[in-house]
């Protein structure tokens, strides 16, 4: 094989580094919602006074979680964590709406 070839498809069960954004987004979402369930403890039963900030990190949570369902559904179903090439065609659409959401996210 030659320096500028194109690498060998791997369509049935390629190589794929996908475990890594699954453990740190699943790992991160969970210190995340650890962190804003006691900050809305806090403010909203202890002291109860909420303010405009409690409400924008609840919104900001539910997007990360968003991001974390596109996440998840980009990794299991259009193969996201595998070199492109390993991305077999008919998966392309997908793939690429799958990552546009996720960068508007």
């Amino acid at each position: 094989m030659s320096v500028f070839s194109h690498p060998h498809n791997y369509y049935d069960n390629p190589p794929s580094q996908g475990w890594k954004v699954t453990d740190t987004d699943l790992i991160t979402i969970s210190f995340a919602c650890i962190s804003v369930l006691a900050r809305c403890y806090t403010k909203f039963v202890l002291i109860n006074s909420p303010g405009w900030d409690d409400y924008t990190v609840i919104m900001a949570l539910c997007v990360a979680i968003g991001r974390l369902a596109v996440d998840m559904v980009s990794l299991h179903q259009y193969g996201a964590g595998r070199h492109f090439w390993d991305i077999p065609p008919e998966w392309y659409d997908g793939y690429l709406t799958a990552v546009a959401v996720d960068g508007y996210l």
